[in-house]
């Protein structure tokens, strides 16, 4: 390939439009939905001062595979809270550390994501409006969502409703990150500048 062909392959390679992620997740609200700002002395840095909604539900918005990516950020509670996705347990609050991730794709379209929460008292926090135990805003165990408009990042806090029924949001907090998985003719063309790179490369070596 002359070096015309690999500047052409490259640049097909690095001009692929990205989408933009922001769009790839939403938050849905119904009647129980509430607006509710995260006290300013909260103990998870990540929340802290941030306004966001209460008894909301996460949503794709796209029909593409989404990949999701999980990342445990705090808890402040002494209950072993866990957090449930696709009916497998993700994050417990009782064996995981901070910082811990998990990543899977998803294949559900533009729909509420499968997840849920089981606190350390038995309740569930479910994100289905249709199920009986979906996020209420105005029930003492729920969570909080905050939609980061500029990252399309989500961060979500469960209340467990624990013994000190404080309200901070805090008892297991989350991040979620969404990108869309590259089509097969996207992978092509990465795959077809990468390897008019190298070629190029191989054929600087040769000349030398």
């Amino acid at each position: 390939m002359n070096k015309i062909g690999c500047s052409i392959a490259l640049g097909l390679a690095l001009g692929i439009p990205i989408p933009a992620q922001a769009a790839l997740l939403d938050l849905y609200q119904d009647a129980d939905t509430l607006e509710y700002t995260i006290p300013a002395s909260n103990d998870s840095k990540a929340l802290e001062g941030l306004t966001g909604l209460i008894g909301s539900h996460v949503v794709a918005t796209s029909d593409r595979p989404i990949q999701l990516i999980f990342e445990y950020l705090y808890k402040e509670a002494n209950a072993a809270n866990s957090f449930w996705f696709n009916g497998m347990e993700i994050f417990n609050t009782a064996t995981s550390k901070f910082g811990d991730t998990y990543s899977q794709v998803w294949h559900g379209g533009a729909s509420v994501l499968d997840f849920s929460f089981l606190t350390g008292f038995g309740d569930i926090v479910s994100n289905d409006p249709e199920s009986e135990h979906q996020n209420n805003g105005s029930a003492p165990y729920r969570f909080f969502a905050y939609l980061d408009e500029l990252t399309g990042d989500l961060l979500i806090g469960l209340d467990d409703s624990g013994a000190r029924a404080d309200g901070d949001q805090d008892d297991l907090v989350l991040r979620i990150k969404a990108h869309l998985v590259p089509e097969p003719a996207t992978l092509g063309l990465l795959g077809l500048g990468v390897l008019g790179v190298g070629v190029s490369r191989a054929g600087r070596r040769s000349d030398a």
